[in-house]
């Protein structure tokens, strides 16, 4: 048995948690879901695991859809040198929303024996069944983070195509954002020039297609 393998099942005889929060923009991390994530894990893993023995890992405005995240990295290279026992999440989209790297993840924590442990999912995921239910949930979870994507890009097209301003860098010769009206067609005649003599003719929103490019 290796060192990690024996440092894992002594840890795991101690039970150590790793407890892992996220929430994906500044305007979650401003409300109550951390506290209210934080709170409840604790309290999960003190009466319904029996563990007192746990470190915090989080990561404020960071999305899910891949690893790139400090808090998450740091757990996972503490997790290799065998130091706990479980990783506790809130539900499973605050780890990840991406199947393969939840696939990937998973099966590191197996091959070390760490239990991995959703809330509010209640995951048995010690028989096939159980991990079959938690892959299909993940599905979903990549699933509603898609098309929330798909939602917002086409959101900022039909702005774009209407001539609103969709944020993001002002353009050459215009005011300061709050100074500009909604529609960019409003927009007073010296800006309106200095569109026009980077891009002669057309529509408002094709200057702002030009511009982003």
């Amino acid at each position: 048995m290796g060192y990690v393998t024996k440092k894992a099942a002594q840890r795991f005889e101690e039970k150590k948690a790793a407890i892992y929060v996220r929430v994906s923009t500044q305007y979650q991390v401003d409300r109550a879901s951390l506290p209210v994530q934080r709170e409840e894990l604790i309290n999960y893993a003190k009466y319904a695991l029996g563990i007192s023995d746990y470190v915090i890992f989080e990561d404020a405005g960071y999305s899910a859809k891949n690893t790139d995240r400090p808090d998450y990295q740091q757990m996972m290279a503490r997790m290799r040198t065998g130091e706990f026992s479980h990783l506790l999440v809130w539900k499973i989209d605050r780890i990840s929303r991406n199947l393969l790297d939840f696939s990937v993840m998973y099966a590191e924590l197996k091959e070390l024996g760490v239990v991995f442990v959703s809330k509010n999912e209640q995951f048995d995921t010690s028989s096939a069944m159980g991990e079959a239910m938690l892959k299909i949930i993940l599905i979903f979870a990549e699933l509603e983070r898609k098309t929330t994507s798909e939602r917002v890009s086409a959101v900022f097209v039909s702005r774009a195509n209407d001539g609103i301003w969709n944020g993001g860098k002002v353009p050459y010769c215009c005011p300061e954002p709050q100074s500009w009206t909604t529609n960019a067609p409003n927009m007073p005649d010296p800006e309106a020039e200095g569109f026009r003599s980077i891009a002669p003719g057309g529509t408002w929103s094709m200057k702002f297609r030009l511009y982003a490019q």
